[in-house]
């Protein structure tokens, strides 16, 4: 979150004690440009020992044309007839945009689906128990978008790299987002990445070339 100006009382204490371990590190790492310049500005960093280094995707492993569909069929899915979304289901995240939004696309589409991928829980390491904001989106999708709308929890690699090929495109509508491997990941496994104007997803998606970009929280 260091490119973001308005941020909580427990990021403010983050960033005091990140700020000091990144004057006394010999190198600091940012994923991208955006995040390089919030570095520079904020920690009182010279820029000379801050170094650009974005995260990589493995196109050996995730790439276009892997199909399994008895897997799919377990969701209840097919080649192309879902829009997906991977990561935590956490505010953050932007999970309760994405369902809007998708609300508008069943008026016009009659069998477009959604798989949400990712773990309802806070975080991927805590207990198995879903937030009560994951609870509340679960609620949302099955009252107001019936059989639309498919809660796959956490998968493995192997899965994950099934999912992405087949869907129809991946949205991350993340208020906040370093990076987003998961953005890197669709694109290696041939399906166009949405994405808003967050942070350093622009420094990802450039606008109409490999992918698309929505004003954050749209």
């Amino acid at each position: 979150m260091w490119p973001e100006d308005k941020v909580h009382l427990g990021e403010r204490v983050v960033r005091l004690v990140e700020s000091f371990t990144m004057r006394a590190s010999n190198a600091v790492v940012a994923l991208n440009k955006t995040m390089y310049r919030a570095i520079v500005e904020k920690v009182d960093n010279n820029g000379d020992k801050a170094v650009i280094i974005p995260n990589g995707v493995d196109v050996e492993y995730f790439k276009p044309g892997l199909r399994n569909d008895e897997f799919l069929s377990k969701f209840s899915l097919e080649k192309e007839d879902y829009v997906l979304f991977v990561g935590r289901v956490s505010p953050e995240k932007g999970v309760h945009l994405l369902l809007k939004a998708f609300s508008h696309i069943v008026q016009e589409s009659t069998d477009t689906k959604l798989a949400i991928v990712g773990p309802l829980t806070s975080s991927f390491f805590s207990a198995l128990e879903a937030s009560p904001y994951a609870r509340a989106i679960v609620e949302y999708a099955k009252r107001r978008l019936p059989g639309r709308v498919i809660f796959t929890g956490t998968v493995n690699r192997d899965e994950l790299r099934v999912l992405y090929p087949n869907a129809h495109l991946l949205v991350l509508p993340s208020l906040a987002e370093a990076f987003g491997s998961v953005l890197i990941e669709a694109m290696a496994s041939g399906i166009p990445p949405l994405g808003p104007t967050t942070c350093g997803i622009p420094d990802v998606i450039t606008d109409g070339v490999n992918g698309l970009l929505f004003k954050r929280g749209d």
